[in-house]
C-alpha cells in the first residue's frame, strides 16, 4: 500500500525565506490586535502572543485568532480553549508546534495556548487576535508580539505545487 501525496506546502518549493521578524501589532479597535501582510510577502506564523484585560462588566469574553484575505473574507479562525471572565487579565499564545505547551492552558492562572496548523498566509491578508462579546473598557493594550517567518517568491501566487511521484512507495 502506498500513500499518494499530491502536493507539498508552498514554502517547501520555490519560496525564499529571508527573515524571521517580531512585530508589534497595531490596535485598530480596543478589542483587536492586527497586522496586514505586506504585498510581495508570505507569512508563516511562529507564534502570536497577546494579553487581554477585561472590565468588571459581567459577561464572559471569547478570544480568537483569525485571518482574513485581501477582500475581508475570513479564511481561518481558531477560538481560544478557555473563556475569559470579567475583571481578569489573560495571556493568549497561538502557534504551530505548541503541542507540548497545550496542557499549560489554565484559566486560574490566566493563560491559554492554542495550537494552529502550519499555515502559509498570502500577501495582503490580515492576521488578528480579537475578543468577542466585549465591553468598551476591555483592551489588548500594547502587549502583542507576532513572531513570523517571512518569505518571498519569484513567480505567480499559485498556492500549491504538484509533485511528480508519491513520497512513500
Amino acid at each position: 500500500m502506498s500513500a499518494i501525496v499530491p502536493y507539498v506546502a508552498p514554502w517547501q518549493t520555490e519560496f525564499n525565506q529571508y527573515s524571521v521578524q517580531n512585530y508589534t501589532p497595531t490596535n485598530p479597535f480596543f478589542n483587536v490586535l492586527a497586522m496586514t501582510i505586506p504585498s510581495g510577502q508570505w507569512w508563516r506564523i511562529i507564534y502570536l502572543l497577546g494579553v487581554a484585560t477585561t472590565s468588571a462588566a459581567v459577561m464572559t469574553r471569547t478570544a480568537f485568532m483569525q485571518v482574513t484575505d485581501a477582500t475581508g473574507r475570513v479564511t481561518f479562525k481558531e477560538i481560544a480553549p478557555v473563556s475569559q471572565p470579567a475583571s481578569s487579565t489573560y495571556s493568549y499564545l497561538y502557534g504551530p508546534s505548541l503541542n507540548a505547551y497545550a496542557n499549560t492552558t489554565d484559566p486560574t492562572a490566566g493563560q491559554a495556548v492554542s495550537v494552529l496548523p502550519d499555515l502559509l498566509l498570502a500577501p495582503l491578508s490580515v492576521v488578528e487576535l480579537a475578543l468577542g462579546n466585549v465591553d468598551a473598557s476591555d483592551s489588548w493594550g500594547n502587549t502583542g508580539v507576532f513572531s513570523i517567518e517571512v518569505y518571498t517568491e519569484d513567480r505567480e501566487s499559485d498556492t500549491l505545487q504538484p509533485i511528480a511521484a508519491p513520497l512513500i512507495p
